[in-house]
């Protein structure tokens, strides 16, 4: 679980891997928004983590790449120890 506040409504995200290299996630909106669920793709290596995250309501990804203009969020997590 993370929580993430910035520039957007402050939201916590839990996360689901349902299958190897696939996960989802739930995110919960302090305020009106609601909670939203939206599908990833993600590579576990080390200490990085890489995921790429659909907009709410579209598919899965399937690479770990964006384009601009295509909605997608790659995000990349590197464990500090």
């Amino acid at each position: 679980m993370f929580t993430e506040p910035r520039e957007a409504q402050p939201r916590t995200s839990t996360f689901q891997i349902v299958q190897a290299g696939r996960m989802d996630l739930t995110t919960v909106h302090e305020g009106s928004l609601g909670t939203v669920r939206t599908l990833a793709i993600y590579r576990l290596s080390g200490d990085d983590l890489v995921y790429n995250v659909a907009p709410p309501g579209r598919e899965r990804p399937t690479v770990l790449v964006t384009r601009p203009g295509d909605g997608l969020t790659l995000v990349h997590l590197k464990r500090v120890r």
